[in-house]
């Protein structure tokens, strides 16, 4: 799904509460009907994979997903892999490991995106504009030398350009509470 910048920062200005809650809602959305395609077909498909890159917010969107089909009647289990790929020091992870998640994504996500019987965007609108109050200050903390420097410095412009939203509009059930803590799920 594409976003334009423009009208993200028109939203954010005129009622960033509001923006924020349509985001929530529109993810909630796209659960409800995640978990009816489920439920419709809980017979003949029985086994439900999710998958996608780090850091898409695959294991929220799973506990989410089962708890509407609990609502519905349908239990379901979860076998989450988010332990296996843990570090020493996951504050490193991603950036050391990025080259690799990428590289991987490619090969062996995109290639069969289209094969799947549901796709899921799980991206926010106002992601960014949330995000960028944790990511700034670390990409800006980077010391000169660092491996990849100026390819991790070239995102603080990219993010300048979004107007900054308050974490704290954040609803603790909402998914992005994943990445900023907060939020009414235990992983």
């Amino acid at each position: 799904m594409s976003y334009h910048i423009q009208e993200i920062n028109r939203r954010i200005q005129a009622d960033p509460k509001e923006f924020v809650d349509a985001c929530d809602a529109a993810y909630a959305e796209k659960i409800e009907r995640a978990a009816r395609a489920i439920a419709d077909n809980v017979h003949t498909c029985p086994i439900v994979l999710l998958s996608g890159p780090s850091g898409s917010g695959k294991t929220t969107t799973a506990m989410k997903i089962a708890e509407a089909l609990r609502k519905m009647g349908i239990g379901s289990q979860s076998l989450a892999m988010d332990d296996y790929f843990r570090t020493v020091n996951p504050r490193t992870a991603t950036l050391d490991m990025w080259a690799n998640v990428r590289r991987g994504e490619k090969r062996f996500i995109s290639p069969f995106k289209e094969r799947a019987n549901l796709m899921f965007d799980s991206s926010f609108p106002c992601e960014v504009s949330i995000l960028k109050n944790y990511a700034a200050p670390l990409l800006a903390a980077v010391p000169e030398g660092a491996e990849r420097y100026a390819e991790i410095r070239s995102i603080l412009p990219a993010l300048e350009r979004f107007e900054t939203i308050d974490p704290a509009l954040l609803a603790p059930e909402s998914m992005l509470r994943e990445f900023i803590g907060g939020g009414v799920y235990s992983y």
